[in-house]
């Protein structure tokens, strides 16, 4: 049983390697809070599928995910507190700042608390 002969190749015919040299189809301009809001959005159409969940509507599914995500912030931000990493604590409470998810009064009381911080950091 002969084996299957290759024709020889000048350089340059060979397979190309795969690089991703297309353009960049992510989403351009958008945030971190928009991008996670839409996969929520993704992931709460999926969910709805399931039997469970059937009967809850698919902006209650969302509500959720971003409220988990904003309870995750927040303990991030308690814990960077307790363990006296005010860089981080701040950090925390500007990223809970910007989070699309956050109501208006968790936005502002974030506000407020992160410069609060901020003039300690600059006072020491």
């Amino acid at each position: 049983m002969a084996g299957r002969q290759r024709k020889p190749m000048k350089p340059g015919e060979g397979q190309q390697p795969n690089r991703g040299t297309g353009p960049w189809k992510g989403q351009g301009a958008a945030s971190s809070g928009a991008r996670y809001l839409e996969s929520c959005r993704r992931r709460a159409i999926a969910v709805k599928s399931k039997r469970e969940f059937g009967q809850l509507n698919v902006e209650t599914l969302v509500y959720v995910a971003c409220e988990h995500r904003l309870v995750t912030m927040r303990l991030g931000a308690i814990k960077s507190l307790e363990a006296g990493d005010t860089k981080r604590h701040l950090s925390a409470l500007r990223s809970i700042e910007r989070c699309e998810a956050a109501g208006p009064s968790v936005r502002t009381a974030a506000y407020q608390a992160a410069n609060v911080v901020q003039a300690r950091m600059e006072a020491k």
